[in-house]
């Protein structure tokens, strides 16, 4: 899930997912903002992640490295823009080499608490090609949901609140 950029005449795009998990909110905004579970879910299945920052505040942000068998190393740098503790995470997706590329993304999360479950709506928006939204963007998000899913319904079984 590589986020190039693009000319000046690509249009906004964006993606919406919509996720229910088995587990309260608390769980699945832990995961979101808490390094340690963070590191366990971002990602595909056969990645890992290094260099995990968080500072989970407005104008504060969070940073990674995602590391995948036989391929480049993806560095993932967000600047939050809104955040209301539990029910929204806003931010910007930048590229870390260039901080000031007018194509950045921007990434809202909204969490609403359905009874012991989670709803989750994710959305990304910006300036990528179509393409990217519709397939590469969308696959590699729903895998990250996937892992994010198996974290959460573990964490409902430690009892981790």
């Amino acid at each position: 899930m590589k986020l190039q950029t693009c000319s000046a005449k690509a249009t906004h795009q964006k993606l919406t997912i919509i996720r229910n998990f088995d587990s309260p909110r608390e769980f699945v905004w832990r995961a979101w903002t808490d390094p340690d579970l963070f590191i366990q879910w971002y990602g595909l299945s056969n990645s890992t992640l290094s260099d995990v920052k968080m500072d989970v505040k407005f104008g504060g942000g969070w940073s990674a490295i995602m590391h995948i068998p036989n391929a480049p190393e993806i560095s993932w740098k967000a600047e939050y823009t809104d955040i209301a503790e539990p029910k929204r995470l806003v931010f910007a997706l930048r590229n870390p080499d260039n901080l000031e590329d007018p194509y950045r993304e921007i990434v809202t999360v909204t969490f609403e608490q359905l009874g012991g479950n989670t709803r989750m709506v994710f959305s990304q928006a910006g300036n990528l090609p179509p393409e990217q939204y519709n397939t590469d963007l969308k696959e590699g998000w729903n895998a990250f949901f996937d892992r994010l899913d198996i974290l959460v319904k573990r964490m409902k079984g430690d009892k981790m609140d």
